[in-house]
């Protein structure tokens, strides 16, 4: 908005004093409000936000209308860090899966991971809500549970029992009934989400009773046998960094790898599965493993170049307003009186460093990391 005012350059908003105090008046409301005017137009960038109020005062626009009042759209943070406002739709993909919900999830993974669950860890049910679960947390779940609110975990007496819903109407009712009362605004029952540290340390408990190097084997609708496959990369912060997941078969003496999950949905994997007990000759898919492994290995290599060829473009950009940004604030430096000068390029120079590290780090580094999650068989596999 300052910017308008500096320099206006529009014919009807010459010297108008009105507007831009309306203007100035919005944008001062919208960062007492919401700490950034931006969110009101739903852009992170000083030209997208000129362009945007520029054009509806020469549509016409009152000023009191060309910035509105409340946000247009949800705040979007990597927007505000990759420069720019994304319009795209996020893509939502859902795997099949061999549990029916998150609640039979836990009702399974209990018993699987513990002798007696329910006397171990007093389990209580609600006959009224098949999903809500009501726990004494063991130590290491306790640990686990540091990563919400301390306020929410000393409020609730977390520590002491834990209490979660996996309906999710219910859920928000809990927190609308918190946000309501005085008494603390912590709902006294959460809710299980996918990324609940309490989901988290139940996979681990299920994956910890699944012996070293070893894979179930899945009687599935299938012609030869099908190896389940995740490779991954890492960056150089030790991040996923590309993840593919696989399917490798053979078909008529020749290698392919098919899109795991496509390949599950033909194969008819899902929670109505029967596991016929038949069984299953190990060792000629154990004879197999060396070549998938392999055929996977040179699979990624060739993602990995495709992926870095994306990537390099991608990080082009940040490079090019780190190179301006120690540019401008070089000759910003350049003002200040001696013993001020050299501090600001000490500093320049060590925000150079740690960005150009982090913008590098951003790229796949090492071998890839290939686990083998399972493999289907047909029924008339012996």
């Amino acid at each position: 908005m300052r910017a308008l005012l500096l320099n206006p350059d529009h014919p009807h908003l010459n010297g108008d004093v009105r507007i831009f105090t309306k203007l100035l008046q919005r944008e001062h409301e919208a960062h007492r409000a919401f700490g950034d005017s931006s969110s009101l137009l739903g852009v992170h960038t000083e030209a997208l936000e000129e362009e945007a109020v520029m054009a509806g005062l020469r549509a016409g626009t009152d000023p009191d209308e060309a910035i509105p009042a409340e946000p247009t759209a949800a705040f979007d943070l990597m927007a505000v860090l990759s420069g720019a406002t994304g319009t795209q739709a996020v893509p939502v993909h859902r795997p099949p899966s061999l549990i029916e919900s998150d609640g039979a999830f836990v009702d399974e993974a209990l018993h699987q991971a513990f002798d007696d669950a329910d006397t171990t860890m007093d389990v209580r049910r609600d006959p009224g809500d098949d999903t809500f679960l009501s726990l004494v947390p063991p130590k290491d779940l306790i640990g686990r549970m540091k990563a919400l609110p301390r306020t929410y975990l000393v409020e609730q007496r977390v520590a002491e029992r834990l209490k979660l819903t996996g309906n999710e109407t219910l859920a928000n009712a809990q927190l609308d009934k918190a946000r309501e009362t005085t008494d603390s605004g912590w709902p006294d029952v959460g809710f299980l989400a996918p990324l609940h540290p309490f989901g988290d340390w139940l996979v681990d408990k299920v994956l910890a009773t699944v012996g070293r190097n070893e894979a179930p084997i899945i009687v599935a609708d299938v012609d030869a046998p099908v190896f389940c496959v995740q490779g991954m990369y890492s960056n150089g912060r030790g991040h996923p960094q590309l993840v593919e997941w696989m399917a490798v078969t053979e078909h008529l003496g020749t290698p392919v790898i098919a899109d795991l999950f496509e390949v599950l949905q033909r194969a008819n994997v899902d929670a109505d599965m029967a596991n016929p007990g038949t069984p299953i000759d190990v060792e000629v898919l154990q004879d197999q493993l060396g070549d998938v492994i392999e055929q996977v290995r040179g699979e990624l290599e060739v993602r990995r170049d495709a992926y870095e060829a994306q990537l390099t473009e991608r990080l082009a950009e940040p490079q090019v307003r780190l190179d301006a940004w120690q540019m401008r604030s070089e000759a910003l430096a350049m003002d200040l009186v001696e013993h001020r000068r050299r501090d600001r390029q000490k500093v320049i120079a060590a925000v150079r460093s740690d960005t150009a590290q982090l913008i590098e780090s951003m790229r796949t580094q090492g071998d890839p990391l290939i686990r083998v999650l399972a493999v289907l068989v047909g029924p008339n596999h012996r």
